[in-house]
């Protein structure tokens, strides 16, 4: 009888922990109010929602964080803030975490996968640098740039995909446009020899062009659960324009942009994680806890039934005993967690199209669906030229999607 009282006080404690949706490191944390105040110094006011979330959400989502203040300030045209951001966001992905206990904690059964530190999936982490570079260049500072770009690369190449690794053209160009503005010519033939290969409508530019035009539109791969218990990872396109042409036409002249890279293609030809099949073993034992538990109680309450019935103690002690064995088997199966990581850069865009001219940085119109943001960098060597067709300082909520639950 000791040890069915024991069972039933495991069982209840399993099925307190089962019922609850949000474990503890999903909620966000209260952020006091000199805390608040010093983290915001010095920071644009259209940003100090951003930063109290990255203070409210802490390491496991600085790198999520850091990046989307990061591209929000570049859109704002403050690039020392962005690559500041970025850079953060960027140190975390390349940190090589020995003997983490949240990764370690998110192979357990009963933990989420989302308790380990975001880094993003290869296209996030590679755009990332993408836009580390786009600040470097708006700089002029050309060897970081190509660092950047280069980082970028290698972040695509840790696509489980063999067949699609390396093949992040719009990085191999700008790793070439940015030897290029370097004087390190031999590089940059390289580099755009790769480009090309890659998507053969980015050709070189020619010898004499010194601005680049990037124009960005639609929204972000968005990620979502699948699978009978959520353990599936996938990704569906966010908005997109379905404009085939973007043109650009600063003082008269119309300059043709041409597809550099399809971010969405990049986030669904990923293949697939180490940690799915973690996951698919979570749900595995989810099922066969529950099967077995059913089981389980539904002997164990027959037999007791039946000794109660017949007088027979010790009978419906087993019973009991068997009942509470199978409970608490289908505890554990409600309380394992095979829930797939579905955090997510939400600021990406879902297409980036670009040119190089030989005409100066200067604000000029684009066609089709138009820029709502333009941003002109001029350079001594080399200019930049980015837009992007909606803001996403106006579109996007203040906390990144599936990121925490808002502190109570």
């Amino acid at each position: 009888m000791k040890w069915v009282k024991t069972s039933v006080a495991v069982y209840v404690a399993i099925s307190l922990a089962a019922c609850q949706t949000l474990q503890d490191h999903e909620k966000e944390r209260v952020v006091s109010a000199e805390e608040l105040k010093m983290a915001l110094a010095g920071k644009p006011a259209e940003l100090h929602g951003d930063y109290r979330i990255l203070l409210a959400q802490g390491e496991r989502n600085a790198v999520l964080n850091h990046a989307r203040i990061g591209v929000k300030a570049f859109e704002m045209g403050d690039i020392k803030l962005a690559r500041r951001e970025l850079a953060a966001a960027a140190d975390r992905i390349e940190t090589v975490y020995a003997d983490n206990t949240a990764a370690k904690q998110a192979l357990g059964k009963f933990v989420k996968e989302n308790i380990k530190d975001f880094k993003g999936e290869p296209y996030e982490r590679a755009m990332v640098f993408y836009y580390l570079g786009l600040a470097y260049l708006a700089e002029g500072d050309f060897e970081n740039a190509r660092a950047s770009f280069k980082a970028g690369e290698f972040q695509d190449t840790l696509s489980t995909e063999e067949e699609y690794q390396a093949d992040f053209a719009l990085l191999n160009y700008l790793s070439g446009w940015a030897s290029k503005c370097n004087g390190d010519d031999e590089l940059a033939e390289d580099a755009f020899s790769v480009a090309h290969e890659h998507r053969h409508t980015l050709a070189p530019p020619e010898a004499s062009m010194s601005t680049l035009v990037i124009y960005e539109s639609g929204q972000a791969p968005a990620k979502f659960a699948a699978g009978k218990y959520d353990e599936q990872l996938k990704v569906r396109r966010g908005y997109q324009t379905g404009i085939d042409e973007i043109t650009y036409d600063p003082d008269g002249l119309k300059l043709t942009l041409n597809m550099a890279a399809n971010v969405y293609w990049q986030a669904s030809s990923r293949g697939g994680r180490e940690i799915d099949t973690i996951l698919a073993g979570k749900a595995k034992f989810k099922d066969g806890m529950d099967a077995t538990g059913t089981v389980l109680a539904q002997v164990g309450a027959g037999t007791a039934l039946y000794g109660a019935g017949a007088g027979n103690r010790d009978a419906a002690l087993v019973g009991l005993g068997i009942l509470v064995v199978g409970l608490i088997a289908k505890a554990a199966a409600e309380a394992a967690q095979p829930d797939a990581d579905i955090r997510y850069i939400d600021v990406l865009p879902d297409t980036v199209t670009l040119a190089a001219t030989g005409s100066g940085a200067a604000p000029g119109s684009f066609s089709g669906r138009g820029a709502e943001v333009v941003q002109a960098f001029p350079g001594e060597t080399c200019g930049l030229i980015w837009a992007r067709d909606v803001s996403i300082m106006k579109t996007l909520p203040v906390r990144a999607p599936n990121s925490a639950a808002p502190a109570t």
